[in-house]
């Protein structure tokens, strides 16, 4: 070998050196992980002679024909070849053997992880001949085993999207239901969220150029950027390779448009108009319908600025909505407000006065709350004297609790239309640049602000008077380069650092609780107490709340051919910190009104008699987490018709961390002693405490996630592949478990107990009220108000995880279209499950004023305590079809159907909250259909350009040129389960209990029974199903033996349509203008909700809301 080979070879081995030691280093300075995202597209085939023998050692070259980046690589002893790492465009292959013409073929699309076949027959002749050939790719995979859905760009900007939101797409994807996509984020905590073949909302990831965009706090999706910034879109829902990490459900890849070496660009305004709409169902005539003026605007272009070397493309996009939103509510009544409960058919009782017999009548005669009625010496039976009512709960009403009107179906319900104007800014930049013949990099810039008006946290009602002013602001820079080490050796790194903002104002009418006349100290705080009442909602002023998730990524892999082989090592890193600073209205008292004391959850409020009380410090928190992952995958080629995908992924997630270690937990060891603070109670220890980690958790080292699959080419020609695959995946959990651990004394006291009243809370109950708490520095010998509420993860607590698997058939058919049919599913274990661990278990005259004393763990010392294991499983299976008519001959068509059942022990994400009536029993009685269980999905959308009548001369003007699109969808309906609205009240106050299910009396509840028109006058189901077990004649103390989910709510079916009209402009390929009209429910179903679930609740069993009628949006759109 000479001196300049050795030498080449020689720096080839230096540069490949320093490049692993990049990836290594990497990993080991971020310790923490995230995922590699199949960004790129790879194309392979073989190569043969007219007799089918293979051709080796043929050279073959890719060229990007938008930008001119090209590969070229030879095919190997058995024609194989594979180009790894190519970035999503058009290309051109070229391939050339001695003793063969020269063979080209164009117009091959690359979309985001595709795997790319493209099998070639040389002909026999001379290289100064070439034969060009125009066929589009094959679409079955023969590859691998991933269950994997291509939007293509035709598809993102043709389709009509309601208010445009890409992420509309994820519900075009078979096993994708149940999903709520806001139109614009003005909250990080109410972002995106979507269930992906039976996994939780925390079980899925959105990527934008590899970059995760998700909340730190519940580890849930980001909105995308617009869809003219999208360039590509690729949805992995099952057994997907090792790269992919962080989430068990499904990942939704998103790749940036980037520019070319041919300029081109938009410019849009898409145009509401309340008055083009349909009515909304809750809002009839004569009534005002309701306001919607809203303009979404924009401009994207780009090009090139060094021809085959360096391009750019940015855009930008405003929104403006002017709105307003339905109220419709029902709240106390007029006759309630001045004390008349008579239109109550049950008979209520005075809690006030319990001196009755056990029938609630004879004052004087026993220990039985009474009656109110005239014999028991009240004005009328159900009529509370002024006398009773409360001085917190009067003044409170008057100011922040609205009153009703009588509506047409006899109820009484506040209805009102509230302004909630919304405005929005956008902007994308991206550039790329060829810094060599061997190395392509890109960098990409996002900023998004959105903001609005809404109700205050945690309040399903909004109001004129009172709310919050909330802006979301999200920015995010990605920078990544491909290299080219050798023609087979191909190596991808990126860096990503993306923040996510959300600051709240009150606004409005603010009245403490000081103002009102409360007897206790609220703190001082500048906002009002916040008041629950069962089975309506949360009432209360805007709070002041700031919240921040900071992410900083890195990723690096390696794509090596050799031989029959495919290998891919990687390694990625991801670090989360969130930092939040609320003071939340229940800083200055949080009742809960739930109907036990009176039998009437308003009455109970106007006497001011709450279920629980609540009070706690501002929170204040600071966490942070890291993750680690590392994987290594084989695509094995084991002959021209069978390959093989064997994968392993070891993921390390460092649990998440507060900055102060200011966490307590609970380690129901009564011996125990805190070190850090001496004058803790027993049991009660802290980071810094012999045997307490940092986070309190123990880490999970044993993370290993192996990925099996198989595709099989049936015919050896790609048109019919056998596919299965098998994978483990794992979740990274959020910050939430580590920010409700914080919320405890000595740092963030949280108080929970069965109060006097409203208005004197702690007077008679033995607590001390300890507000204002002095909590960012409690010092050595800190205060401590018992009891407390405690937050308490299982110290081993291990990561959850999904087992997916696939088995499934694909078959390309003539003009571009495929089918794929299989069985798809899915079980989930170590699912995490919240669960209150010191809940008072019944005993004869349990009731919620005795429930402290009865509790297991230190009463003394601990009120609730949530305890976090990774108890709950679920187990997923179904039936998807899916075909797709790849865009051709004028028209695109998708089609994807699922027929599943998903069943689960509880359906809530990261362990904040609990569905379980029986603390005691958290999983048995509970595993039934998941809260997200929809037995059928259908979706069907296409694009169709009209014919164009290119002979009519001027008419083609008219009668050509228009082009149609569409989204059908039917979707069953979610099921629900009844309750009184409240825990069962002998448990005591605390976090993570489920609502006390009502019993089932035998008679049929005929859910869904009636015309559409009934649901919401007379009711969904037959409401005499049911009965509350806190009432005769079940037995006081026992709980609620109707299921979890028994029922199902309504199903809906939704046409969305655009019909658009292009004019020629300019003398260019592809530029026009565009008038486009889409109509969102063509046929104005209306898309009820479930019905109300609450007995507690005057409108039990009848559907109060529902989606959005028909709205029409107009649309003028520029393209060049």
């Amino acid at each position: 070998m000479n001196r300049e080979a050795i030498s080449h070879r020689l720096c080839l081995q230096l540069r490949l050196a320093a490049w692993l030691l990049m990836l290594v280093s990497t990993a080991v300075l971020w310790v923490n992980s995230a995922n590699a995202q199949a960004m790129n597209a790879q194309i392979s085939g073989r190569i043969t002679d007219p007799t089918g023998a293979i051709i080796p050692n043929a050279s073959i070259e890719i060229q990007n024909t938008g930008t001119g980046l090209d590969r070229t690589v030879t095919t190997s002893s058995t024609g194989e070849y594979v180009v790894p790492s190519l970035p999503v465009g058009t290309y051109k292959l070229t391939a050339v053997a001695p003793g063969f013409k020269n063979y080209a073929r164009s117009g091959i699309i690359l979309e985001a992880g595709q795997n790319a076949r493209l099998d070639a027959t040389l002909q026999i002749g001379t290289a100064n001949e070439t034969i060009q050939v125009t066929e589009s790719t094959v679409q079955v995979d023969t590859s691998s085993a991933a269950i994997r859905t291509e939007i293509d760009s035709t598809q993102i900007k043709e389709l009509p999207l309601n208010t445009r939101n890409t992420l509309q797409l994820i519900t075009l994807v078979p096993g994708v239901g149940n999903a709520t996509l806001p139109a614009v984020v003005i909250n990080q905590r109410n972002g995106p969220t979507f269930n992906v073949n039976g996994s939780r909302v925390n079980g899925s990831q959105v990527s934008l150029d590899g970059a995760i965009l998700v909340t730190g706090l519940y580890n849930r999706p980001a909105n995308l950027t617009n869809p003219d910034s999208i360039g590509e879109f690729s949805l992995l829902t099952n057994s997907y390779g090792a790269e992919f990490g962080h989430a068990s459900g499904g990942a939704f890849v998103a790749v940036s448009k980037a520019g070319t070496n041919r300029f081109h660009g938009s410019a849009w305004e898409f145009l509401r108009n309340d008055a083009l709409n349909a009515r909304n169902w809750f809002a009839p005539a004569p009534a005002a319908k309701p306001l919607l003026k809203q303009n979404q605007f924009g401009v994207a272009g780009g090009g090139p600025i060094l021809k085959d070397k360096a391009f750019f493309f940015a855009t930008y996009e405003g929104l403006r909505i002017h709105q307003v939103t339905l109220e419709n509510l029902a709240t106390i009544t007029p006759a309630q407000r001045s004390g008349d409960f008579s239109a109550v058919s049950t008979q209520l009782h005075d809690p006030y006065k319990a001196t009755c017999d056990a029938n609630g009548n004879g004052p004087g005669t026993g220990t039985t709350p009474c009656n109110y009625t005239v014999a028991n010496g009240y004005a009328g039976k159900n009529q509370i004297p002024k006398s009773e009512w409360d001085t917190m709960s009067v003044a409170f009403m008057n100011t922040y609790i609205p009153a009703p009107t009588l509506q047409p179906s006899g109820l009484w319900a506040y209805t009102d239309q509230i302004p909630t104007p919304t405005s929005g800014n956008q902007y994308t930049i991206r550039g790329d640049y060829r810094v060599t013949k061997n190395d392509q990099a890109y960098v990409r810039f996002f900023h998004m602000v959105t903001s609005a008006v809404t109700g205050p946290p945690y309040s399903a009602i909004i109001s004129s008077k009172f709310y919050d002013n909330f802006s979301n602001s999200n920015w995010g820079t990605t920078v990544r380069d491909t290299h080219t080490f050798t023609p087979n050796l191909i190596g991808d790194f990126g860096f990503s650092d993306t923040n996510l903002s959300t600051t709240g104002t009150p606004e409005g009418t603010i009245i403490t609780g000081a103002q009102m006349g409360a007897q206790y100290n609220t703190g001082g705080y500048n906002v009002s107490p916040l008041v629950t009442v069962s089975g309506v909602t949360s009432f209360g002023s805007g709070s002041p709340w700031f919240e921040n998730t900071a992410l900083k990524q890195v990723d690096a892999k390696l794509s090596w051919v050799k031989g029959r082989h495919l290998w891919q090592f990687g390694a990625m890193a991801l670090r989360e910190a969130e930092h939040i600073e609320w003071t939340h209205t229940n800083s200055a008292g949080n009742p809960t009104f739930s109907g036990v004391q009176t039998g009437n959850n308003w009455a109970d409020y106007l006497i001011g008699k709450p279920i629980s009380f609540g009070q706690y410090t501002p929170y204040y928190g600071n966490e942070h987490s890291v993750e680690s992952g590392f994987y290594a995958q084989d695509t094995y080629k084991v002959s021209s018709r069978l390959t093989l995908t064997l994968g392993l992924r070891w993921d390390l997630f460092f649990p998440w961390v507060e900055f102060n270690h200011n966490s307590p937990t609970v380690t129901f060891d009564p011996s125990f002693h805190s070190t850090r603070f001496p004058t803790a109670p027993p049991g009660l220890a802290f980071p810094g405490d012999p045997g307490i980690p940092p986070g309190t958790i123990f880490m999970d080292k044993g993370d290993f996630a192996p990925r099996l699959g198989f595709a099989y080419d049936v015919f050896g020609d790609g048109k019919t592949s056998v596919r299965g695959g098998y994978g483990i995946f794992y979740n990274a959990p959020g910050a939430i478990t580590m920010a409700n651990e914080i919320e405890a004394p000595p740092f963030e006291t949280q108080l929970v107990f069965t109060p006097n009243t409203f208005t004197d809370p702690y007077g008679g109950t033995g607590y001390t009220n300890p507000f204002p708490y002095p909590y960012l520095n409690p010092g050595k010998n800190p205060l401590w108000p018992f009891p407390a509420q405690f937050y308490s993860p299982d110290p081993n607590i291990k990561n959850a995880f999904t087992q997916q698997y696939n088995f499934n058939v694909q078959r390309e058919f003539p003009k571009d279209f495929m089918v794929q049919v299989g069985y798809v599913g899915s079980h989930g274990d170590r699912l995490w499950n919240g669960n209150q661990a010191n809940a008072a278990p019944y005993s004869a005259g349990g009731t919620a004023a005795n429930a402290q004393s009865r509790r297991p763990f230190l009463p003394q010392y601990y009120a609730g305590i949530t305890r976090i294991a990774n108890i709950g499983f679920s187990n997923y299976n179904s039936l998807q079809i899916t075909a797709r008519k790849r865009f051709s001959t004028g028209y695109t068509m998708q089609f994807a159907y699922t027929f599943a059942k998903s069943l689960d022990s509880g359906s809530i994400a990261d362990a904040d909250g609990g569905t379980a009536q029986n603390p005691a029993s958290p999983i048995v009685g509970e595993y039934s259909r998941s809260d997200f269980n929809q037995k059928h999905l259908l979706r069907v959308n296409g694009v169709w350009n009209l014919p164009q009548f290119e002979n009519l001369g001027l008419a083609k003007y008219a009668v050509g040129g228009w082009m149609l699109s569409g989204i059908v969808s039917y979707s069953s309906g979610t099921p629900f389960s009844v309750t009184t609205g409240s825990a069962a009240p002998w448990l005591g106050a605390g976090r993570d209990i489920g609502a006390l299910r009502l019993n089932a009396t035998g008679t049929n509840p005929c859910a869904s029974c009636g015309s559409r028109d009934s649901w919401a006058r007379t009711g969904y189901f037959n409401t005499a199903a049911y009965g509350s077990p806190l009432l005769a004649p079940y037995t006081y103390g026992t709980f609620g033996n109707s299921g979890r989910n028994s029922l199902v709510g309504p199903s809906s079916f939704n046409t969305d349509m655009s019909a658009a009209k292009n004019f020629p402009f300019l003398k260019r390929e592809g530029a026009r203008i565009q008038l486009r009209a889409d109509i969102f429910n063509l046929f104005n179903r209306v898309p009820f909700s479930n019905p109300t679930t609450s007995l507690a609740s005057s409108v039990f069993g009848k559907i109060t809301s529902a989606g959005a009628a028909r709205q029409v949006q107009l649309a003028l759109r520029l393209e060049f």
